[in-house]
């Protein structure tokens, strides 16, 4: 018979090298991405982080955040609202990586004559994201069967599992009926969202960080960390917002200013999830005793 604690050791260590990773890979492509304006060609820094797609960074940037998508989804938060967040989040890192940002201008190779995705990468896209969404069906359809397996879900969890289907459902629908307007906008809006549901997870966390799991000052400190992090990642969504405005205006706030909003909320992030890790080192998965089962938080005394 094994040992339960070997095992338990077994799992925390998984947990840890999970948790490293996903930030090995936000350093990876801030580090590729690094080389190419230092090394690369002589266009200067290009309009954001997702046109380095066009680039030899290509393949770390696929490879980065399939793996960052992996990771959120295997990863568990808090029973409730935090393991849906990191899920859904997860779920969309692959398509913001798998479709590419548009183009107006020639990158690298690649020359458009509106903003488009290039023609020669339209069916590499078709087959990525369809395999995608096959995966995507197939993964919702595992979940609801190690669900109902399981037992009673939490409130939470089940609107998880809605909101997942609804997601791929309605992703179906774009990629299937209307392509164009799929290839022009769906990397933006499965981007846009990442982004937001990793503010509401650090949220959770600033409320939430575990008493149980460090003395009483270090949580305080992890919640303040949390709480800063959530709020730059806030502003910084915030200030991309209207600076987009302004950009579709024709009032441009300075060149290149989308890749500096995403060089922000990438090293937030990696901070975000270099935090998290460092509270839940010893102990490894959170054992979901800050919510309840219908989801609600349940606070540290004071």
């Amino acid at each position: 018979m094994a040992d339960p604690d070997r095992l338990s050791e077994r799992t925390r260590k998984t947990y840890r090298y999970l948790r490293v990773a996903v930030v090995g890979m936000a350093v990876l492509l801030g580090v590729s991405v690094g080389l190419e304006i230092a090394l690369g060609t002589d266009e200067g820094i290009l309009d954001s982080i997702s046109a380095y797609y066009y680039t030899p960074v290509r393949g770390v940037f696929v490879g980065a955040l399939l793996a960052v998508g992996l990771g959120l989804v295997a990863i568990k938060g808090r029973e409730g609202p935090e393991d849906v967040m990191l899920n859904l989040a997860g779920m969309l890192a692959p398509l913001v990586a798998l479709v590419p940002t548009p183009i107006s201008t020639a990158v690298g190779s690649f020359e458009v004559d509106r903003r488009t995705v290039p023609s020669g990468l339209v069916p590499a896209v078709e087959n990525n994201v369809t395999a995608l969404l096959v995966l995507g069906v197939a993964g919702l359809v595992f979940a609801w069967a190690t669900a109902a397996k399981d037992g009673p879900t939490g409130k939470a969890h089940r609107s998880g599992l809605v909101t997942g289907g609804v997601l791929l459902l309605g992703l179906m629908v774009w990629f299937g009926l209307f392509r164009q307007s799929f290839l022009e906008y769906g990397h933006y809006a499965a981007a846009v969202p990442m982004f937001g549901l990793i503010v509401g997870v650090a949220v959770v966390n600033a409320r939430l960080a575990r008493d149980a799991v460090t003395t009483r000052f270090a949580a305080a400190t992890y919640r303040k960390a949390y709480g800063a992090i959530a709020v730059g990642m806030g502003v910084t969504i915030g200030i991309a917002v209207v600076f987009f405005v302004l950009d579709t205006t024709g009032h441009r706030p300075f060149a290149a200013w989308l890749f500096w909003v995403e060089v922000i909320l990438l090293a937030l992030f990696a901070a975000f999830w270099a935090f998290q890790t460092a509270e839940n080192w010893r102990e490894g998965v959170s054992d979901g005793s800050p919510w309840t089962a219908a989801g609600e938080p349940v606070r540290s005394e004071p």
